[in-house]
């Protein structure tokens, strides 16, 4: 599951509401849709003459058919800019990478289902505003958080081992508390 919001997207026609999915793994700042970007009026950046492939999901490649700005309203008094690259179907209107996310700072909770940004006021970059979004997954979890796993027996690893243990989500069992093992440098 991934996070999505909606926000207000902009460019030279009115704001549209847009599901956006926020994409860690996706390594670029954005990718927009042919058709969003269209609709919107976005300002070409450049066209697709010197576009990268960009390698999808689903492991396809395709080259963009150009870049453009894209204005996202965080909320109705405070935007920011992305650039995006068109391709023509994505499935969702809008991907924000992990560029747009470092870029701001992003922190995505995903117990709480809130992403929060650190955005730079433009009169005074000094002054940071934090700005919390609420997000659905795209599983359709919107937050109630993640129910506690407990182990249902122990199991005791030397250092480096790995192991499995059952879990439940019922109440915990009483254990005995192992120490750490130590670590040397070498």
């Amino acid at each position: 599951p991934m996070p999505i919001v909606t926000l207000g997207l902009g460019g030279d026609k009115d704001a549209i509401d847009t599901d956006i999915l926020l994409d860690s793994g996706y390594a670029l700042d954005g990718v927009i849709s042919k058709s969003r970007a269209d609709e919107l009026g976005c300002q070409p950046l450049h066209d697709g003459a010197e576009a990268p492939l960009l390698n999808l999901a689903d492991n396809s490649k395709v080259r963009p058919s150009g870049r453009v700005q894209v204005e996202v309203f965080l909320k109705p008094s405070l935007r920011v800019y992305v650039g995006a690259w068109v391709i023509d179907s994505v499935p969702f209107d809008l991907i924000l990478g992990s560029q747009f996310l470092k870029q701001y700072g992003a922190i995505l909770n995903y117990n709480s289902c809130k992403a929060t940004l650190a955005i730079a006021e433009q009169t005074r970059p000094n002054v940071v505003k934090h700005v919390e979004l609420g997000f659905r997954m795209s599983n359709g979890d919107t937050g109630r958080g993640a129910e506690p796993l407990y182990a249902t027996q122990e199991l005791q690893l030397e250092p480096g081992e790995h192991g499995l243990l059952p879990v439940n989500a019922g109440q915990s069992v009483s254990y005995t508390h192992l120490p750490l093992p130590t670590t040397r440098k070498v």
